[in-house]
């Protein structure tokens, strides 16, 4: 008795441990100068669809591009 209750409370501990849902954080995607479809590419693959670039800023022969993810509603 003492040993499952033991193994409930630290599944549960456990549980409240990891973060509820996905990262708040909104995507960074990097890629060198000039390759713009390495950007779309990545950006496609860390959105799940449409994005929309934010900022970007220069790291020597790459860029750091911070996305905003839009989400789209599926209607039927």
């Amino acid at each position: 008795m003492l040993n499952s209750l033991h193994i409930s409370i630290t599944c549960y501990i456990l549980l409240m441990m990891v973060p509820a849902g996905c990262s708040k954080k909104e995507p960074e995607v990097f890629f060198r100068r000039g390759e713009r479809d390495v950007l779309k590419m990545k950006s496609i693959q860390a959105c799940h669809g449409d994005f929309r670039i934010m900022e970007e800023t220069d790291f020597g022969p790459f860029i750091r591009a911070k996305l905003k993810c839009i989400k789209r509603e599926l209607r039927g």
